[in-house]
């Protein structure tokens, strides 16, 4: 079954995503009395409105894995709010270098084709892009926040720093692991087929089939519509 994005909820919990118009990827926020969890992060103008009319003081962001589309809005809402930056060891080392983030290799990637003329401008992509995070999530370790409980799951494969969060064995933040409708990208800097296929495909598929899914890239649904596909 397949969520419509003004739907989606945890556990009764609204869950808000927006998405990054030059490519798609996805950011959910969790929102707080002061306090506001992030995954994934990309700038927009109505997240940030709607935060500072929430009256949220502090953003706990979780990157799901260190590439540009997926960090790109953090230095953006660190000029607004107090944030702390969490991630596995590898994201947030690589998330220091544009090389590594691959901000400086974007003309290259195959996810971004056709783009407009003058399109670093135009969306303000500097190739030196980097930013800094603050905490290092361990593998199966858990970040409290509120009543809700997100476990962290290394899931190497489309990136040395890919992890998946999970919040009981009901809902599932996958970042680029698992997109509907898609094969993972294994081939880019940082990538391993064999980590992939060891670690991270057993993962997913004993993930229950009526957990719901909220990927890095596309729409949220039910895990028997997320064929786990390389």
């Amino acid at each position: 079954m397949k969520i419509d994005k003004d739907d989606l909820k945890i556990y009764g919990r609204k869950l808000y995503r927006y998405e990054y118009d030059l490519i798609y990827s996805n950011m959910y926020i969790l929102l707080g009395e002061h306090t506001a969890v992030m995954i994934d992060s990309v700038e927009s103008e109505a997240a940030l409105q709607l935060m500072k009319t929430k009256g949220i003081e502090k953003i706990w962001m979780i990157v799901t894995h260190e590439h540009y589309d997926h960090i790109q809005g953090i230095n953006y809402y660190k000029r607004h709010f107090e944030c702390c930056i969490m991630g596995s060891k590898e994201a947030l080392k690589a998330m220091k270098d544009p090389k590594e983030n691959l901000a400086a290799y974007l003309e290259s990637m195959v996810l971004f084709k056709n783009l407009p003329d003058n399109w670093r401008e135009r969306y303000n992509i500097p190739e030196d892009y980097s930013c800094e995070g603050d905490i290092v999530l361990e593998n199966n370790g858990v970040f409290q926040w509120e009543d809700i409980q997100f476990k962290i799951i290394y899931t190497p494969g489309h990136s040395k720093g890919s992890i998946c969060i999970a919040i009981g064995n009901d809902y599932y933040f996958t970042g680029d692991s698992l997109i509907a409708g898609e094969k993972v990208i294994l081939r880019l800097p940082g990538g391993n087929r064999k980590k992939y296929y060891e670690i991270t495909g057993p993962f997913l598929t004993s993930i229950t089939d009526n957990a719901i899914i909220f990927p890095g890239h596309g729409e949220s649904g039910t895990k028997e519509e997320f064929n786990i596909v390389c």
